[in-house]
């Protein structure tokens, strides 16, 4: 399930009302190239923005076939990276949260590789001065 359409979103700009402003999509940003493609479709909302708080890898990591994860490791990275340097313009401070394990009983999720697409990608982020919420 996504925690942001599960009202996590409109509990966060609840708690934050008094300090500032939040946005999110009205939609899942889904996996990494659907993300890459939303920063477009969302200039306008991040125009002001200070900081950005965003996350990506759920979909990526899933392998409804048998025959290995929706997106490749090296496509994730590279995308993820793509993504960081654009959110970064403006001197935006970006946050990227890192990819939740999911519940044992879902067969599509493979925890390990969801820990080595998080393990792939932060190290990279950091040297960007990208910050990392480790939600892992």
């Amino acid at each position: 399930m996504d925690i942001s359409l599960n009202g996590y979103g409109e509990q966060v700009a609840q708690r934050l009302a008094d300090v500032c402003t939040v946005w999110q999509p009205e939609e899942n940003c889904r996996f990494v190239k659907y993300m890459l493609r939303m920063v477009h479709e969302c200039q306008e909302q991040l125009e002001d923005a200070t900081v950005v708080h965003w996350n990506c890898g759920l979909w990526d990591v899933c392998d409804l076939f048998g025959d290995g994860p929706f997106t490749p490791e090296e496509e994730y990275v590279e995308n993820v990276l793509r993504i960081a340097r654009i959110l970064q313009q403006g001197g935006r401070t970006v946050i990227f949260a890192t990819t939740t394990p999911t519940h044992p009983s879902y067969l599509y999720n493979a925890y390990e590789r969801t820990i080595r697409y998080n393990q792939l990608v932060t190290p990279k982020l950091l040297e960007m001065g990208v910050q990392i919420n480790d939600l892992f």
